[in-house]
């Protein structure tokens, strides 16, 4: 929770959060939520949407952070700044292979 909260003042949002499991991502959601994380920065979780909606959103809203697994980890385009950090709740995830 302090990393993303950290990553996310740093870089004003534009921040991906990968998770191992879709438990931790509903968990994480709901403290950032209680948090008041959304008055500042808009919050996408997967499970909220389909993986292509989200992405759509994400990279139509400046400042966004998205919840996700490791579904969002290969063959996720996200062009110019609006992909501005990274956070990587847990080990192990697949090493990327080449496109």
């Amino acid at each position: 929770i302090d990393a993303i909260l950290d990553v996310a003042d740093a870089s004003d949002g534009g921040l991906f959060a990968l998770f191992t499991s879709h438990k931790d991502v509903r968990l994480m959601a709901a403290e950032l939520r209680a948090r008041g994380f959304e008055r500042r920065w808009p919050l996408l979780v997967h499970g909220e949407g389909s993986r292509d909606t989200l992405l759509e959103r994400f990279r139509a809203t400046p400042g966004s952070v998205l919840l996700g697994t490791a579904s969002f980890w290969e063959g996720v385009d996200v062009p110019g700044d609006a992909l501005r950090g990274l956070v990587i709740a847990k080990l192990p995830f697949k090493v990327p292979g080449p496109a």
